[in-house]
């Protein structure tokens, strides 16, 4: 059986320190936070603000209303995810040592 607590231990600190910043920074304009799966064995933390939807939604689609939901729910119309991606770097290390016990199995 493949042994999580650390990872999960890890992800609950490394997300508390990042979504805590996010907060701090984009407050009540935020609409939308999680994690986004690269493919790979790691994490990014996703989030978006009524702000850049808004102007998303207006530059890109062109206030297009049959676009709204693609415009909102699209993680490539999201901030860099990278931006907060250092706050990873002890779960994306955990990431590894799940995969690389998986490939060992």
């Amino acid at each position: 059986m493949l042994d999580t607590k650390n990872f999960e231990k890890t992800l609950y600190q490394d997300t508390k320190k990042a979504f805590k910043n996010i907060i701090q920074k984009y407050g009540n304009d935020l609409y939308v936070m999680g994690f986004y799966h690269t493919g790979s064995y790691s994490l990014l933390p996703m989030f978006n603000t009524l702000s850049g939807l808004k102007k998303v939604f207006e530059e890109e689609y062109s206030n297009d209303v049959s676009s709204f939901y693609l415009a909102k729910w699209d993680p490539e119309d999201y901030p860099t995810l990278e931006d907060y991606s250092e706050y990873f770097d002890e779960t994306t290390l955990e990431c590894q040592k799940l995969e690389n016990s998986i490939t060992e199995n």
